[in-house]
């Protein structure tokens, strides 16, 4: 079983509840994934593995990082490889000034 989990406070203490059940009924089929990990130079992702290693949980060796993908396909209800491209914005330059400084739009 994967057990998906942010690495801020509130997550890590629902998963050592959540762990703590899981070894009372017997399971021990399961491995901690840490996702939604923030890029360097933040730490969350590093402190939080950390503190589920002292708890002896078993952990992925690796984790999902945090990127806007996510929370686009999310917001449009579908998985990131289903969520469209967002098209680049085109940038258009200002006419070129004829001779006299004028510029000319057609």
């Amino acid at each position: 079983m994967i057990i998906p989990c942010f690495p801020e406070i509130m997550a890590l203490d629902t998963m050592v509840d959540a762990a703590q059940i899981l070894n009372g009924l017997g399971a021990n089929s399961y491995r901690v994934l840490l996702t939604n990990v923030p890029p360097a130079p933040q730490k969350d992702g590093s402190y939080a593995r950390q503190a589920l290693q002292e708890l002896n949980l078993p952990l992925f060796k690796c984790q999902i990082r945090s990127a806007k993908a996510f929370k686009k396909a999310s917001e449009r209800g579908v998985t990131v490889d289903r969520a469209p491209a967002q098209p680049r914005k085109l940038r258009l330059s200002p006419p070129a000034p004829d001779e006299r400084g004028l510029a000319h739009i057609n």
